[in-house]
């Protein structure tokens, strides 16, 4: 391990993982809603719509699960 590894000093966010991954357009979704100022989303659940689910974990968006 190099000196520059073991003084490296970052804190690790959600955001900054992401930034290291693949992005999905379900990010892209949860942080236009976050800066447009949603606290609450309804939903209905289904596979399709999962990967929006995981991206708002943490985000402070509440999702309101709906029946049909």
């Amino acid at each position: 391990m190099t000196d520059d590894l073991r003084n490296l000093n970052t804190t690790v966010t959600r955001d900054s993982v992401m930034t290291a991954s693949k992005k999905r357009g379900a990010d892209a979704l949860i942080r236009s809603l976050q800066q447009a100022g949603v606290k609450r989303i309804f939903t209905l659940s289904g596979n399709h719509i999962m990967p929006i689910f995981d991206a708002v974990i943490g985000s402070g968006i509440e999702l309101v699960h709906t029946r049909h």
